[in-house]
Formats: structure tokens, sequence, C-alpha cells
């Protein structure tokens, strides 16, 4: 006797592929800050560090996990960088292991921002005045 299983694809935004009882599913875990300086801007600004992976599961339970990567996005310029491999996950295990200028590979670069010396105002690269306090920049 041959049984007939009816499937069901489903393709969503959130890069989750679903066949009946398994599936596989891009997920990013946002591991903690660092005071890492960006290799575009220069900022000091906490950077977010992620960590993303893909996973197949069964019944939307893991039992797999591959393509492991580590990110850091720096809030001033949006540039985002990559961290090596291993790095990244002694970055994760090690709670005073810190990141440094040499661990980023840039991967996208953003477009830095600048701000008004004397109100702090967000300031176009191509204006020699600021449009909110009119400070010469």
């Amino acid at each position: 006797m041959i049984a007939k299983f009816n499937f069901m694809m489903f393709m969503g935004d959130d890069d989750m592929f679903f066949i009946g009882v398994f599936g596989i599913t891009s997920k990013d875990k946002l591991l903690r800050d660092s005071q890492v300086e960006c290799k575009e801007c220069n900022s000091l600004l906490p950077k977010k560090v992620i960590k993303r992976y893909n996973t197949f599961h069964v019944f939307f339970i893991p039992t797999v996990r591959w393509n492991l990567n580590y990110f850091c996005a720096c809030p001033s310029c949006k540039s985002v960088f990559e961290i090596k491999k291993e790095k990244g996950q002694a970055y994760e295990e090690n709670p005073n292991e810190e990141l440094t200028y040499w661990d980023l590979k840039t991967v996208k670069k953003g477009k830095p921002l600048r701000f008004c010396k004397v109100c702090g105002a967000q300031v176009d690269k191509t204006h020699t005045f600021c449009p909110n306090c009119g400070a010469k920049q």
C-alpha cells in the first residue's frame, strides 16, 4: 500500500522554506554591543554584534545549524562589517573578549554622517553652513 502525502510549500518574507514537517530558516541573534572603532567613520559609538545562521528544523524544532557568520553594524554611518568565525565565537563565549579595529572586514560601506559643532544637528557633507543654527562648518 502506498501512502500519499499532501505537502504544502510556503515561501515567506523571513527567508523560511517549509515543506510539510521540514523547514529551513535564517536566524539573527543579537549578542552584545562592542566599543570598537568604526573603519569607515572612526566613530566610537557602541556597535551591535550579530550572529547569523541557517537552521533545518523538523516540527519547528531546530536540528542542524550551518552557515554561521558574525557581523558588526555601525549606528553612525550604517556600515556593516564581517567578523572572522573564530573571533566571533570567542566574543560570544567569553564576556571579557573585545573586538578590535583589525577584526572588522568591510562588507557594506555606509554614508558617514556629519554633525554641527555648535548645535549638534545632522548636516549634509555638501553644506557649508548648518541648516539648524547657521554656524559655519
